[in-house]
């Protein structure tokens, strides 16, 4: 199997306004068109595999690039029903 392996450093915020610097480490199976990304850490922060043109990483793009439905149509606001999934989901 063929990989390609690279990171990329992120600022994030830390305490007392300071800046912390992680790295992100994506790792791209080429044999089955699939990549994941893991924190400094080695916890896996997102994996995905291209499948059809509305894969998982495909859609992400879509999300953190566009920041309405007015920017993209197949963008839709949060219902009652999705606060409440995931309102639920985190406590």
């Amino acid at each position: 199997m063929s990989h390609t392996r690279i990171k990329i450093k992120y600022e994030m915020e830390a305490a007392y306004g300071s800046t912390e610097i992680g790295t992100l480490y994506a790792d791209y199976n080429n044999s089955c068109d699939c990549v994941t990304i893991y924190n400094e850490y080695g916890d896996i922060e997102f994996t995905s595999c291209e499948w059809g043109t509305k894969d998982k990483a495909t859609q992400l793009i879509k999300l953190l690039t566009n920041f309405s439905p007015e920017d993209c149509d197949e963008i839709e606001y949060w219902t009652k029903e999705d606060s409440d999934k995931i309102n639920n989901r985190n406590k």
